[in-house]
């Protein structure tokens, strides 16, 4: 028993023991689990922290996907795709998860590839819905007109001993026709005869079928008692009816000129169980997408690039500073660092920048100088009055906090006395990264009587088909609107269609839309007449007529306002579309680009005085004309901006013209296979010598004295010579042609004049040539001395207007190039006389003979300068938004 208690004794203490054990781990995970909480609580905390830290920017970036997924929706839905409710929440869930991988694991350049994927995408989406959308009022206008056709004429399937159509008229049947020759006396005497059709009011199908003689046995004759029996001459054919068509439209040809079209009215014969309206609506439509396809994807190839250049340009801002399309935002101000620049390099939205300003190169210079900071081109609503502190060397600093949605800085400086340094009237500006929101886009309405390549008579057209796909690559909405001229290059638009109408002064004015390279272009068709006259000028009523015109555009300008989408800015260019800037535009600002004051004089007067801001192209001529009646007292809202060319086009390292294509890396070889190819073409001596070149209209304008005497020297000085142009004087071109025939027999084989239009020739010698010479009397921009420099030929120019402000001599123009932020990249002279020309050639020719190594430098040089549009479409930006601000 005592052996038993000692042993309930001792169960009992390891139970207590047990119990206590237990308690104890109970109280310690307890503690762990608290502990445990704690953390989880803190770590939870700091993840709130950092989630309320960027709430403004996934709030902002949640209404852009779901904007865009609304967007995908209704394409979805246009397509017969309708997502449901959970489809479109497991869509924008996994969107979310792909966001946050990409900002956990993907480095910056893969997040920016992704972005101008995305972008491209999107672009590509919006195109195809504003092409079905074009498709589809195309086919309906077409069904429409068709069916209108049919119901215009008078339809008969039979005339008495004349033709017959054999049994039921049935859509995609086969019909038989016999007709009688003898019914019409002048076709009594052919041999042959031939059916010519088509269908709905000859609208489509067009064809000629052969008809044979019918048989005196044929079983057709016993279906008639006139076939049978009757006099005549019956012919028979069999016709593969049309599916769509509701009437077939025939006239009979005997050969040559010799016809029977019933007497003018032709024949028209009804065709049953043909598409009603809306089937054939749907064929069209189907057919359109069709016969577009190739072009449709050419163009889309266009709207991708420019789709990516312009997602990777925005998402750029890691301050990398680069003179590519892609950047050119950057490479805007990166001219300009001599003198205003800011740290960093590319501004960051939510974080401070300091601004340094040297007014040693300024107006400003010695003044104590105030930075006026703003955003979003001045429209937002926070702007800052900075002191700038001096630095170094006489620079001045100013810092300057960027708001989280502001997506460019920028920046004017202030003097006393009322000076200002505002970058020539437009201002300095720098993109910013990182922001919220979205940047307010212009919309845009060009105005012009020429467009290139569709309705081109000088450079003007050139401009404005530029101008507006490079404001439209920048993402801007721009609208084109320009007469419905009846000598349209009408194969170079697409999806041509009218799209509405409206009554102005006492006619009806139809409204045409259709795409000119890839820009979306609005024709004005009024039923006067007043634009179908064979010609654009050369009518003593052009004002009248272009006068309609500006008031016609500014009559849909208030349409388009009652719509809400009223332009911003109506651009219009020179005299022609003057009258629109005092027009009533509901509002609208406007500006004016004056192309050549040598016309038009009073209306330019009338729109510099009206319009918001005006412009000419190029900064020297604006110079050149500050003191004209016109322009005088509107100095203050009068700029220079120097036009651009088109790089698509004039692309030595595409150029399709070119034996040899060639880029910066490869100047000497390439251009020495176009020299080679341009003497075998035009029968020079294949020698190495400096080849010079002129490309011009010969005219007074272009210094034709200037262009005989560079002929005369480069032959003296052992060169070879070529030119092409013409001359619209018959006088000058028989001085030329006499030039021609001197020069050829005293220098056989050094030099050519070729006096015609040649656009491939062209090429060859701005890539062949060593030289370009451009020495004209005035030039408000010219072009042909930016696209020799496209080449790496050398520019020899006057300096006046445009070449001024693109030329700069290599021995002359050092400190002038540096204040423009230009290399060196040709030579120029000043006088009007052959001593002056001699004095810039003479040098040019010295340096082709003495030192190749220079030349090819040079050459090299020219060809990595960038005269496209990306730089005057900034500046035309910078001017809009501005104007759109006053």
């Amino acid at each position: 028993l005592a052996a038993a208690q000692a042993e309930l004794v001792r169960l009992q203490a390891i139970q207590t023991q047990q119990r206590e054990e237990q308690r104890r781990q109970q109280e310690e995970e307890q503690a762990r689990l608290q502990e445990e909480h704690r953390a989880q609580e803190e770590r939870y905390r700091a993840a709130e922290e950092a989630r309320l830290q960027e709430e403004l920017a996934e709030e902002a970036r949640q209404q852009q996907e779901l904007a865009r997924a609304q967007e995908e929706r209704a394409a979805a839905a246009a397509a017969g795709e309708q997502l449901s409710e959970e489809e479109m929440l497991y869509r924008e869930l996994e969107e979310a998860r792909n966001r946050e991988f990409e900002d956990i694991y993907l480095t910056d350049e893969e997040k920016a590839e992704n972005r101008a994927a995305e972008a491209a995408r999107e672009a590509i989406l919006e195109f195809r819905e504003k092409r079905m959308t074009q498709h589809a009022a195309a086919a309906k206008q077409q069904a429409q007109a068709r069916r209108g056709a049919t119901l215009a004429v008078h339809h008969s399937n039979e005339v008495d001993n004349v033709l017959y159509w054999m049994g039921d008229m049935q859509a995609g049947s086969r019909a038989t026709l016999v007709y009688n020759r003898n019914s019409e006396s002048n076709m009594q005497h052919c041999q042959e005869v031939t059916l010519i059709l088509a269908y709905d009011g000859w609208s489509h199908g067009n064809q000629e079928v052969k008809m044979f003689p019918l048989a005196r046995d044929d079983p057709i004759r016993k279906q008639s008692w006139a076939l049978e029996h009757g006099p005549g001459e019956w012919f028979v054919c069999q016709v593969d009816l049309s599916e769509t068509a509701v009437m077939v439209d025939y006239v009979f040809c005997g050969g040559g000129k010799v016809y029977d079209n019933n007497k003018g009215k032709d024949y028209h014969t009804e065709i049953q169980g043909g598409a009603n309206l809306d089937q054939l609506e749907e064929a069209l439509f189907h057919k359109l997408v069709e016969t577009n396809a190739e072009k449709d994807a050419a163009m889309e190839e266009q709207i991708v690039k420019a789709a990516r250049a312009r997602a990777l340009g925005q998402s750029s801002g890691a301050g990398v500073i680069s003179a590519s399309a892609v950047n050119k935002h950057q490479a805007r101000m990166a001219r300009l660092e001599h003198f205003v620049y800011c740290e960093p390099r590319a501004p960051t939205a939510g974080q401070a920048v300091q601004v340094f300003y040297n007014p040693q190169h300024s107006l400003l210079k010695g003044q104590e100088v105030t930075m006026n900071a703003g955003f979003n081109r001045f429209l937002h609503s926070t702007q800052a009055s900075v002191p700038m502190a001096p630095q170094q060397n006489g620079w001045l600093a100013g810092t300057v906090q960027v708001p989280a949605d502001a997506h460019v800085l920028d920046v004017v400086f202030h003097g006393r006395n009322g000076q200002v340094d505002d970058n020539n009237k437009k201002d300095f500006h720098w993109d910013v990264a990182g922001a919220v929101g979205q940047m307010r886009m212009l919309h845009v309405l060009n105005t012009a009587v020429e467009l290139a390549p569709v309705c081109k008579v000088g450079g003007m057209g050139d401009v404005v088909t530029a101008l507006s796909r490079s404001l439209s690559e920048e993402g801007h909405r721009v609208d084109v609107v320009v007469p419905k001229y009846d000598i349209l290059e009408y194969d170079m638009i697409q999806n041509l269609v009218q799209v509405d109408n409206f009554h102005f002064d006492n006619t009806n004015v139809k409204v045409w839309k259709g795409d000119v390279e890839g820009i979306s272009i609005t024709f004005l068709d009024p039923e006067n007449g007043m634009f179908n006259h064979g010609c654009i000028y050369g009518r003593n009523d052009d004002h009248i007529r272009f006068g309609f015109f500006s008031r016609a555009t500014a009559q849909l300008v208030r349409i388009m306002a009652e719509r809400g989408e009223r332009p911003d800015v109506v651009h219009a260019h020179d005299w022609q579309t003057a009258p629109c800037t005092w027009e009533d535009l509901a509002g609208a600002k406007t500006a004016f680009t004056i192309h050549n004051l040598e016309y038009g004089a009073d209306l330019i007067g009338g729109a510099m005085a009206a319009c918001t801001f005006g412009t000419t192209v190029s900064p020297t001529y604006a110079e050149e004309v500050a003191h004209h009646g016109s322009v005088k007292n509107h100095q203050h809202k009068f700029i220079g901006i120097l036009n651009g060319i088109d790089s698509h086009i004039w692309n030595p390292a595409d150029d399709e013209h070119l034996p040899m294509n060639y880029d910066v890396n490869t100047t000497v070889q390439g251009k020495a296979a176009s020299k080679a190819e341009l003497q075998k073409r035009l029968n020079l001596h294949q020698r190495d010598a400096p080849v010079v070149g002129v490309v011009s209209r010969l005219v007074n304008q272009k210094g034709l004295h200037l262009v005989k005497r560079t002929m005369w020297r480069t032959l003296e000085k052992g060169g070879q010579f070529v030119l092409l142009g013409s001359a619209p004087d018959g006088n000058v071109q028989n001085d030329f042609n006499n030039l021609a025939n001197h020069a050829e027999q005293q220098y056989p084989g050094n030099v050519k004049l070729v006096f015609s239009y040649d656009e491939p020739l062209s090429h060859l010698i701005y890539a062949g040539c060593d030289i370009i010479s451009v020495p004209s009397m005035f030039e408000p921009c010219g072009l042909t001395q930016m696209i020799a420099m496209r080449y790496g030929a050398v520019p020899l120019v006057r300096r006046t207007g445009g070449l001024r402000d693109s030329v700069f001599d290599v021995d002359d123009d050092q400190q002038r190039a540096l204040e423009a932020s230009v290399d060196p990249n040709g030579f120029s002279f000043d006088g009007t006389d052959d001593a002056a020309l001699d004095y810039a050639l003479d040098r040019a020719l010295h340096y082709w003979y003495d030192d190749r190594g220079f030349w090819n430098s040079l050459a090299e040089r020219t060809m990595s300068q960038d005269w496209s549009w990306n730089y005057p479409s900034m500046q035309y930006i910078d001017a809009y938004y501005k104007a759109i601000r006053q």
